[in-house]
């Protein structure tokens, strides 16, 4: 949930709110399976792509920055 506070407060576009949405059900796959107890390498898989998760939750943030900030740039031009 936390994920999506930077598209509501207004600092992040529909980029980022797409990209972090596919992250998001990407994460709650992998968590429901942790859950099952005849997967026994579920832990293992969460934690890599937790690591995966945050490497494109930053690219997502720094691509759609640059967006909005060239978008602005060529709208007061």
């Amino acid at each position: 949930i936390s994920t999506l506070l930077p598209f509501v407060t207004g600092m992040s576009g529909w980029l980022y709110l797409g990209g972090v949405l596919l992250l998001n059900i990407g994460q709650f796959r992998l968590l429901w399976a942790l859950f099952d107890n005849a997967d026994t390498l579920a832990a293992w898989r969460l934690f890599k792509y937790s690591i995966f998760y945050l490497m494109w939750l930053f690219i997502l943030l720094l691509a759609d920055n640059v967006l909005m900030t060239s978008h602005l740039l060529h709208s007061m031009s």
